[in-house]
């Protein structure tokens, strides 16, 4: 069993009900009056007689309680005022997120939708001429290979390697081997040409459009072998040490963070990063990898995608809290925060992984059966740990967050703080109140940090929910991914096959 509420009876006002009292708000464990079932978490009675505690008829002492029971920290609450004091966090975080990121020289060269390494047409125009320019804005026919045109100006991330899948695969067509080939056929297609057209005088921007492109390609690698250790659709806490593949991780973004911070970057590393990239080989791993999780091993994105809203805001958590140590990230839309803790940290805190039975869809419905949860995980874990914090791109029910603490706690592995990236935006204010899952906003700074910048979804009216999916009238949700299909489209570089070229344009973004 798992508890996430507690109900006290003959209460005295003890010495050992006070000690409780303040144990169970230290774990955010909440203490209530009645037997509220709000959650999918079970309510715990304890009765208090004579200072002593009992439970189930039992006497137990604090120390026992814990070690016994099964307590998770309870992520809901009920506020009748949520809307309005969301609103009020929400305005204070803009105004620190908006003035820790201007700091930054090229923050305006990170599209605000996707997080692309953005050019405008202005700065298109008066770039000077160079071997790396006329090869980065390269065209097939009258599209561009490496970079996609927006209505202002360049999206400098490509149809066929950093938005491969999108361009190449069906909606609904499940991932093949040849998916994971043309991805590296196209991907050592463009390292090679940076390679051979890099110099030691090029524009930051397109420096830091190369490096952006390493780090997906690095991710999507790091998510592959992180699949690989699966064995079935199951929930799995694995340590991912590839040295090899952290080493270049910590390079890339160490050149990010020089041009970001510095202006600058080191010609030679470049070289040296792109020619360890382009030595790496994952084909034959995948050919012997079971095919049932080809769909979870790539992807087509990740919505929490702008290397410097992750890298500013896991900056700002990291600066005051440099003693932790384990990093536990949801795969796939967390899967960067540990390393750049790990960059932060200069590779002394684990890159953890867990990832979820299923697809998220499944586990979201809106009502769901505790019981039936898969919650068995499958532990490949180098070095125990008994404690960590949990990264996750956003809060949007707080559903699969709070799956993961339980799944945690029955492994007896404590949940000591929250990081996230993304707050939900108002605009889906009334999912989350059509679920109940409405946010205790007193966890905000004392165990949930982060929070910065907003989700990129459409907005929905109160009580619609279009095809029990949230959708808006258009059917949209992600509006990162219909920006970045709408776009494609535009561009012209996609398969028949491929849900760019079924891809209707429906609504104005």
């Amino acid at each position: 069993m798992i508890y996430d509420k507690v109900i006290i009876n003959n209460i005295d006002n003890s010495k050992i009900y006070n000690k409780l009292i303040k144990l169970l708000k230290e774990k955010y464990i909440k203490v209530i009056t009645a037997d509220i079932n709000d959650t999918e978490r079970s309510t715990l009675h304890i009765e208090i007689k004579n200072e002593n505690i009992y439970v189930e008829e039992k006497n137990i002492n604090i120390d026992e309680l814990f070690k016994k029971y099964n307590f998770v920290v309870n992520l809901f609450d009920r506020n009748i005022n949520f809307i309005i004091d969301y609103a009020k966090i929400i305005s204070k975080r803009k105004k620190i997120s908006n003035k820790l990121i201007s700091k930054y020289k090229y923050c305006n060269n990170f599209n605000k939708l996707i997080g692309s390494v953005y050019l405008s047409d202005e700065e298109y125009y008066l770039l000077n001429e160079s071997k790396l320019k006329k090869f980065i804005f390269l065209k097939n026919n009258n599209s561009f290979s490496y970079v996609i045109p927006d209505e202002n100006g360049y999206l400098l991330r490509g149809a066929n390697t950093y938005y491969y899948l999108l361009s190449n695969k069906g909606k609904f067509e499940h991932v093949k081997y040849d998916n994971f080939k043309e991805f590296y056929y196209n991907y050592q297609e463009y390292f090679k040409g940076i390679f051979d057209n890099l110099s030691e005088f090029d524009n930051n921007v397109l420096v830091l459009s190369i490096l952006d492109n390493i780090r997906n390609y690095m991710l999507c690698i790091t998510n592959m072998y992180a699949i690989m250790k699966q064995s079935l659709d199951e929930t799995i806490l694995l340590e991912f040490d590839d040295k090899r593949l952290l080493d270049i991780f910590f390079k890339t973004y160490n050149q990010m963070v020089n041009i970001l911070e510095n202006n600058n970057y080191n010609y030679k590393e470049i070289r040296e990063i792109l020619n360890s990239v382009i030595n790496i080989n994952f084909l034959i791993d995948i050919k012997s990898t079971k095919k049932v999780l080809y769909d979870k091993m790539l992807k087509s994105h990740r919505e929490c995608d702008n290397f410097l809203e992750n890298y500013v805001c896991i900056k700002h958590f990291y600066d005051k809290n440099n003693k932790e140590e384990n990093y536990l990230a949801a795969l796939y839309g967390a899967i960067e925060f540990p390393l750049i803790f790990n960059y932060l940290s200069n590779k002394k805190s684990k890159v953890l992984y867990i990832s979820l039975y299923g697809i998220y869809k499944d586990r979201h419905k809106k009502i769901l059966n505790y019981n039936d949860k898969v919650f068995n995980m499958k532990k490949i874990v180098s070095h125990k740990f008994e404690t960590c914090v949990l990264c996750d791109d956003n809060l949007m029910t707080g559903k699969t967050l709070q799956y993961m603490i339980d799944c945690l706690a029955l492994e007896k592995i404590q949940v000591d703080k929250i990081f996230l990236i993304n707050y939900v935006s108002l605009n889906r204010i009334y999912q989350i109140v059509d679920n109940n899952t409405l946010i205790d906003l007193d966890l905000i700074d004392k165990y949930i940090y982060g929070l910065f910048y907003p989700t990129k979804y459409s907005k929905i009216k109160q009580n619609t929910n279009f095809n029990d999916t949230y959708l808006d009238e258009f059917s949209m949700f992600d509006l990162s991914k219909e920006y970045i299909c709408y776009y494609l489209y535009k561009n012209g570089i996609y398969t028949a096959n491929s849900r760019i070229n079924k891809y209707k344009i429906e609504g104005v973004l």
